[in-house]
């Protein structure tokens, strides 16, 4: 199944309205301090390897940050840096994060009340090509405390693996 190509948008829409968010970055990356850089390049110099020490250190979640070390101490490892440069891309690929809260002002409060009315939620990549859609009954959401409704939301188009997480909330004024 063709997964698009990074980054991604996630497209909102309700009652005849749409928005979109901007396009998904990489998931952050976890910081190192300076302390534990310099520990982690004595022992890399040393001879130690990566996995001895993401292990013995319990350092498993830090593989990328840890292998962008290496790639420092190393510049001319043409192999390493093409294996940054791809976790990179994978980890966006894989792990796009949009961080961010959409607001759709729909002016007809009906729209929204009316049996049958739903929110979708499209997946779209970086060439506008429609990945997977998820619609959720606008009456499940106002049914819902606070009228929120938390994710995660499944993206079943996608081998039931891929999601998006956060939470929808309808609010009338």
């Amino acid at each position: 199944h063709d997964a698009g190509e990074y980054p991604f948008r996630v497209q909102v829409a309700l009652a005849g309205h749409e928005l979109c968010t901007k396009f998904s970055q990489p998931p952050s990356e976890h910081a190192i301090s300076e302390d534990l850089q310099e520990l982690l390049r004595g022992l890399l110099e040393g001879g130690q390897s990566q996995e001895s020490l993401e292990k013995s250190l319990h350092l498993e979640s830090y593989d990328y940050e840890i292998k962008k070390l290496r790639a420092r101490l190393r510049p001319d490892d043409e192999e390493l840096k093409r294996d940054v440069s791809k976790q990179l891309k994978d980890r966006h690929a894989t792990t796009p994060m949009f961080e961010q809260v959409l607001q759709i002002l729909v002016p007809d409060r009906e729209a929204v009340l009316r049996p049958g009315a739903v929110v979708e939620l499209r997946l779209i990549d970086k060439k506008d090509k429609l990945l997977d859609t998820i619609r959720i009954e606008a009456k499940r959401i106002l049914d819902s405390e606070d009228k929120t409704l938390n994710g995660p939301f499944r993206l079943a188009g996608l081998g039931g693996k891929a999601r998006l997480v956060g939470s929808l909330r309808l609010r009338f004024y």
